[in-house]
């Protein structure tokens, strides 16, 4: 009977996450597609990056922001969005926003030449993006800099659910996180 409870707990807590990663996924794509409209509208260019652009390319975690990259000529324009719902978290600096209602994800920004913990946010036209998302290269290269815990984390994660060689970026850390991935 225990193996039967214990069977019967892990099919709820697999449709529970399953129904709560569909929920995030919706909400997800909800808040792109009005950030692409504005942005758009507006002639802001941006590169999705961070945990959104992980669990698009494929490892799915939630993530209470969509942080971006913009161009450093585009900042002044953020000044003049019609932005329904601001709530400022970073003193007037608009860099942490949501988009229209007090549910909605956060929108963290960064600009190109920013420093981010142990890296330099990139130059806007160095990184490729299909469609307002970075690539998975350099996805991954900018987690490998930045090398906090959950970027690594997330580096192992795209490692598997993309089935990455071990020669997919020439890096040591990299390659450590190949190597984490591949154990199990």
């Amino acid at each position: 009977m225990k193996l039967f409870n214990y069977l019967e707990d892990l099919f709820n807590k697999k449709n529970f996450i399953s129904t709560f990663m569909e929920s995030f996924s919706s909400e997800l794509e909800i808040a792109i597609d009005s950030l692409k409209a504005l942005f758009d509208k507006h002639n802001i260019d941006f590169i999705i990056i961070g945990g959104a652009a992980t669990f698009l390319h494929g490892y799915h975690r939630t993530t209470e922001d969509v942080d971006i990259i913009i161009k450093g000529n585009d900042f002044d324009k953020l000044k003049n969005l019609p932005i329904g719902y601001i709530r400022e978290i970073s003193k007037g600096t608009f860099r942490r926003w949501k988009l229209t209602d007090t549910n909605s994800l956060y929108i963290e920004i960064l600009v190109e030449g920013d420093k981010f913990k142990n890296s330099v946010i990139p130059s806007f036209y160095s990184i490729d993006n299909r469609d307002h998302l970075i690539d998975l290269m350099d996805l991954i290269n900018l987690k490998l800099s930045a090398g906090r815990t959950q970027d690594l984390a997330d580096v192992e994660g795209l490692i598997k659910v993309n089935n990455l060689s071990n020669t997919f970026i020439d890096n040591e850390i990299y390659l450590s996180c190949w190597n984490k991935a591949n154990r199990e």
